[in-house]
């Protein structure tokens, strides 16, 4: 399994490496700790030799740094996982496509990053690496969301937030797993990620299937009520039967005291948000769905963009390049280490 795990000089990337060291991983891991440095602004001749001079000395310290961070991190990661190869990449570039350009390359099989979680005019002006990484990652992708730097920015939205912050222990090993499947292919791919990671006996999860109620785009609940209502009872009906059927396994190996399903009835987007914020959930697992491109679209279909757009807590986007390494679901397994 190869792990690509992008950082910059930011906590938000903190909160990514202290999950990735605190999370199992079987033994075949590959790491490869990716950082891209800004480039030099495009209307850099245009300014005075003391400017240009000063710019490009902040640029070379800043590099050094980076480098020297990696580096150390490489060594950290190797003593917590000594079997696992721990490779670095520093580039230059546009960040998001140096990443996606990196994980192709390589080959990766996961990229995990930190994210601000913010969202609105603040996500609109601050822009996020990490969302236009997910959007258009070839393999599955993980972001690491701390709630204790995001209620932090809330709550002082004019300070910088500093390494001060002690970051919740839930964003790094989650204990409340959501899972979102509609039984679609992706939806399918989710309850194989589960299945083929290792978990704490600790922890829960929900699988959610949630059924359109189709006030908005479907004109035959007003028009004929009782069809309607009938042929919804049929959905609601199919969807627990799918997921009763397809969960049955994944009960075994983590309990059946550990997993419950839930069918629902409504705006998935809004569902999926409002069942994560009230449990509440430490992380959120759905497929990328909508894998059409084109100049307009990326590769995230509307409800998980949204999600991961707005979910307060950790998201995981599965793909259908990830490919299953983890045998079994237990911390005892002697296929899998942590730190």
């Amino acid at each position: 399994m190869r792990v690509l795990v992008a950082l910059d000089d930011s906590i938000y990337s903190r909160a990514a490496i202290e999950a990735v060291k605190q999370s199992y991983w079987p033994q075949d891991t590959e790491f490869c700790i990716c950082s891209i440095i800004g480039e030099y602004p495009s209307d850099l001749l245009t300014l005075k030799p003391e400017q240009m001079s000063s710019l490009m000395r902040a640029h070379e310290e800043w590099q050094s740094g980076t480098i020297k961070r990696v580096q150390q991190l490489q060594i950290d990661l190797q003593e917590l996982f000594p079997l696992c190869p721990v490779y670095t990449h520093v580039d230059t570039g546009p960040p998001s496509e140096q990443i996606i350009q990196t994980a192709i390359e390589w080959e990766a099989d996961l990229i995990v990053l930190g994210s601000h979680g913010l969202s609105g005019y603040e996500r609109a002006v601050l822009g996020s690496v990490a969302e236009l990484v997910v959007s258009r990652a070839p393999c599955t992708v993980k972001i690491i969301r701390s709630r204790a730097l995001i209620d932090h920015r809330r709550k002082y939205p004019n300070q910088s937030v500093t390494d001060n912050v002690v970051l919740d222990s839930h964003a790094m090993r989650p204990s409340k797993i959501l899972v979102c499947s509609d039984g679609s292919t992706n939806a399918m791919r989710c309850l194989e990620w589960i299945e083929n990671r290792v978990w704490d006996k600790h922890q829960e999860f929900r699988v959610l299937n949630v059924i359109e109620d189709g006030h908005s785009v479907n004109t035959l609940r007003l028009i004929n009520r009782k069809q309607w209502d009938r042929e919804q009872k049929e959905r609601l009906s199919s969807a627990e039967a799918f997921l009763t059927e397809h969960t049955a396994h994944l009960k075994r190996v983590l309990g059946k005291d550990k997993l419950h399903t839930y069918v629902m009835e409504g705006d998935p987007e809004e569902s999926i948000l409002v069942c994560a914020q009230e449990w509440p959930a430490d992380l959120i697992v759905l497929g990328a769905d909508g894998e059409t491109v084109n100049q307009d679209k990326t590769r995230m279909g509307g409800v998980a963009q949204s999600v991961v757009n707005k979910a307060t807590c950790s998201v995981v986007v599965v793909r259908e390049s990830y490919k299953a390494t983890i045998s079994g679901a237990v911390d005892e397994s002697n296929d899998c280490i942590s730190a």
